[in-house]
């Protein structure tokens, strides 16, 4: 059986994907940036109702994964705080300024939080040398890696995701960036993972009434949310993969 995490920022969204059987939620803010760090109000509401694995995203701004002395403090803060919660673990990633895992950085939270479940997001498409760091995150203890196999179209990424599950001994590949009902099957097929990352999301129309032709604060007509229809549809083609 194929275990599916989905991608939400918003309680409405996880209550949704909660109740077609997700998994684990990965929660989150700003995922037209790739994601952010979410408030503690949206994971403590998430975790006061509803009974699934919960791993908040740990990313506090958006650009790149290298960060300064302060935004890690502001992550380690981050982490205490979700995990005073009762979350399962948390997401994170960074690398140094060469494209390699930050191991010091890693290893500290690794020995901060060693009880907690570490996933390590999407930095990991921007290694210089993936099949060397899935050893470097494996020695460090990391759980899980998302990745796209360094692709902006997971399809094309299938090759070297296969190449991490079979280099793999102590930690599970999951694959996301763009999972729809049509490639899942292949993607499963294709690498062999037993995980699957998606946000299963559609555009929706939101009817402002009050909205300034002249002035926008982001999308404020547009958004995207969490589909049950499109979810469910996921789920069918990842159970007939054989």
């Amino acid at each position: 059986m194929i275990k599916i995490e989905v991608c939400i920022e918003s309680y409405d969204d996880a209550k949704a994907a909660y109740e077609v059987g997700a998994d684990r939620l990965e929660v989150s803010s700003c995922l037209e940036v790739g994601g952010l760090t979410p408030s503690i109000g949206l994971v403590r509401i998430v975790k006061d109702n509803l009974e699934i694995p919960v791993l908040p995203l740990i990313r506090e701004r958006s650009g790149d994964f290298t960060y300064s002395k302060s935004e890690k403090m502001t992550m380690f803060k981050s982490i205490e705080g979700f995990m005073a919660l009762g979350c399962s673990g948390f997401v994170i990633g960074a690398l140094d300024r060469f494209g390699s895992i930050d191991v010091k950085f890693l290893k500290e939270i690794k020995r901060e939080f060693s009880k907690s479940e570490i996933a390590f997001h999407r930095a990991f498409d921007f290694t210089l040398d993936p099949l060397r760091e899935i050893k470097v995150l494996e020695e460090i203890g990391v759980n899980r890696i998302l990745t796209s196999g360094q692709e902006s179209d997971i399809t094309k990424g299938t090759k070297l995701i296969g190449k991490l599950v079979q280099s793999s001994k102590s930690l599970s590949i999951m694959p996301g960036g763009g999972i729809t009902p049509q490639n899942v099957k292949y993607i499963i097929n294709k690498t062999g993972v037993k995980e699957i990352h998606t946000s299963a999301s559609k555009e929706v129309i939101i009817d402002n009434k009050y909205l300034n032709k002249d002035l926008a604060m982001g999308e404020m007509n547009v958004r995207k949310r969490f589909s049950k229809e499109r979810f469910l549809a996921i789920k069918e083609e990842s159970e007939n993969n054989a």
